[in-house]
């Protein structure tokens, strides 16, 4: 469960200092993503209820217990569309992957290698955002929307993430602080690399990111702001 919940959240991994899944970031609130997730847990839920816990010793009847509740729970936690609801204003994948990108979080930024795997995180990211696009549209149509205030406040974040060209954006940190090691070639083709992926595929999608919060999202904002008013909501909370 361990190891496949790395491979399943490679982010987890970069925080915990596993290395093995630093150029990935899947699209987690994309259909095949979710589909797959709740098919790892079934697996899981499946396994543990085959054991019997009747001949395990008391600290692994705990271990068994903890398990199998938390299996159970995500499975009940499958009925609330969460996806619907990719970002907030305090802690979503548009407050981390800035700070990642910093080149003084969690993600190294130490090797040729490094900006090579943040290059490619970058570009799920982008697809990420253009997914949580899509999800939100689902969201309006099916009541399941953000307060107003929470809105109001993700419009400046994301407005600051909207960069002119990529030397001004807070992702193109690591190419302003090269390891003194990298050859000249080295830095040239990272910087052209990270000039194009900021210029063509994630300074896009944040702009229309941020053009959708303003004109779409913000008016179908919902004036309510606890959970429970969310379809559901009362059960979800």
């Amino acid at each position: 469960w361990f190891e496949d919940s790395l491979q399943m959240n490679p982010l987890l991994a970069t925080y915990m200092g596993d290395a093995r899944y630093n150029d990935r970031l899947p699209n987690f609130i994309g259909p095949e993503h979710i589909a797959a997730e709740r098919a790892m847990n079934q697996r899981y839920l499946e396994a543990i209820r085959a054991i019997d816990p009747a001949g395990l010793s008391p600290s692994d009847r705990i271990s068994y217990d903890i398990f199998r509740i938390e299996r159970e729970r995500q499975q009940r936690a499958e009925r609330f569309p969460g996806e619907l609801l990719p970002i907030n204003q305090a802690g979503s994948l548009l407050t981390l992957m800035p700070a990642l990108g910093s080149g003084t979080n969690a993600q190294p930024f130490a090797t040729v290698q490094d900006y090579e795997n943040w290059l490619k995180r970058l570009d799920g990211l982008a697809v990420w955002i253009d997914q949580a696009i899509v999800n939100m549209r689902k969201g309006i149509a099916t009541g399941v929307v953000q307060p107003r205030a929470v809105t109001e406040k993700l419009l400046p974040q994301t407005e600051a993430m909207v960069a002119a060209k990529a030397a001004d954006s807070p992702y193109f940190a690591p190419v302003k602080q090269f390891p003194a090691s990298f050859s000249a070639a080295d830095r040239e083709r990272l910087t052209a690399e990270y000039t194009k992926a900021l210029d063509e595929r994630l300074l896009p999608a944040y702009r229309r990111l941020h053009a959708f919060l303003r004109d779409e999202y913000l008016p179908k904002s919902r004036a309510t702001v606890a959970w429970t008013a969310l379809p559901d909501g009362q059960a979800w909370y």
